[in-house]
């Protein structure tokens, strides 16, 4: 099974020896405008999978693609103009480095953030009524998003901005293999603030910085 955690797609290829493909491939009626995933479709080598994701909208499928994701419901604040601002640079950020980067250059660039604003990390009591403030910014400034990965380029800007205020926030890619889903989410103080407060029972951690 082959998996891209950036685009959320799978790819189960069974198997299938050079033969069986070649000649399934030449005896197809439209083989000169047959795509080569149709082929694997039709041979059975590639499968699908349906997510079973708790949300409120229905699960939409596109081909190995699911659009499943909604911005956290927040409690509503006023916030500071700035901070519309500086949601929606990291927004825009954020979108134009998804497509072009991975998981490896995401870690190395929040280990790097940690480390220059864990020194500004303010108390506990007020950790959490400040990354509430933040998601209800950010959830304004995300209608801007073009990333195609919306839970973790949400994530991403969410920890960013997060940080720069002295919070700890934290974040946490987890997967399933059957059927295949992968999410990314924010926590703070081991504590779920940007999705489902379960959703470790159900995945298995794969990155957290």
């Amino acid at each position: 099974m082959v998996l891209n955690l950036q685009t959320d797609t799978y790819q189960v290829v069974m198997d299938i020896s050079i033969t069986d493909l070649n000649t399934a491939l030449r005896d197809h009626p439209n083989k000169g405008e047959l795509q080569i995933v149709e082929a694997l479709r039709e041979i059975g080598a590639i499968q699908e999978t349906c997510s079973t994701y708790d949300q409120v909208e229905p699960v939409k499928l596109d081909g190995f693609f699911e659009q499943r994701w909604m911005t956290p419901i927040v409690e509503t604040v006023q916030s500071d103009q700035r901070h519309h601002i500086r949601s929606l640079f990291e927004v825009i950020r954020a979108g134009l480095m998804m497509p072009r980067t991975s998981l490896g250059r995401i870690a190395k660039s929040l280990t790097h953030n940690r480390t220059l604003h864990e020194a500004a990390a303010i108390s506990n009591e007020s950790n959490f009524e400040q990354i509430n403030n933040l998601m209800c910014s950010l959830n304004k400034a995300f209608v801007w998003d073009f990333s195609g990965n919306k839970c973790l380029t949400y994530s991403y800007a969410l920890v960013r901005l997060a940080r720069r205020r002295g919070i700890p926030a934290k974040l946490v890619i987890g997967v399933r293999t059957r059927p295949f889903f992968s999410h990314a989410w924010v926590e703070l103080h081991k504590q779920v603030v940007s999705d489902a407060a379960t959703l470790k029972q159900s995945l298995a951690v794969i990155m957290e910085v």
